[in-house]
């Protein structure tokens, strides 16, 4: 577990649903778009590193970080909007794990 998820554990259950809502909600029921944008981030925005990563083709990613960038209103390539995206994945991380207890 990561030092973010660990803090995150000590929020509640319906403020961290509430923040991954806001962040992510759009793209929540999106498997593929929530493992790019972890891969994304986990690379420091490198879509050669993505590519390899998840076995697609740059343009493939490009694809699919712009798509992230319309349906969350945000740019993952700005470290300020990264850093609460980083939270949102975390906090769903842990959101997830207390559902599987």
């Amino acid at each position: 577990m990561s030092a973010l998820a660990e803090l995150l554990v000590a929020v509640p259950p319906d403020r961290l649903r509430a923040f991954v809502d806001e962040h992510l909600g759009p793209i929540e029921h999106r498997p593929d778009l929530l493992a790019t944008l972890e891969s994304w981030l986990a690379t420091s925005g490198s879509r050669q590193a993505v590519s390899q990563r998840m076995h697609l083709h740059r343009n493939s990613v490009g694809y699919r970080v712009g798509l992230i960038k319309r349906l969350l209103g945000v740019d993952p390539k700005d470290p300020e909007a990264a850093a609460v995206l980083r939270a949102a994945l975390a906090a769903r991380g842990v959101l997830q794990q207390r559902d599987n207890r």
